[in-house]
């Protein structure tokens, strides 16, 4: 598949990759940061993450491996 080997998404775990699985809104943030970081090789601007809370009012709920994406 395209999109894992050019490193846009991985697995659900070390060994497993569901591509029929849930994707949640966080995981979309990951695959466009990744393309636009990694494919596109372009540098994203960031948002303070005092300040997503204020834009996310579950960012306490957001796993630790999307919240560079969702800044």
């Amino acid at each position: 598949m395209w999109c894992k080997a050019n490193d846009i998404v991985n697995g659900s775990s070390a060994t497993t990759f569901n591509p029929m699985g849930q994707v949640r809104r966080q995981d979309i943030c990951v695959m466009m940061y990744n393309y636009y970081t990694k494919y596109l090789g372009k540098a994203a601007e960031m948002t303070e993450e005092s300040q997503m809370p204020g834009i996310f009012s579950d960012w306490g709920k957001v796993p630790g491996y999307a919240k560079e994406a969702l800044r």
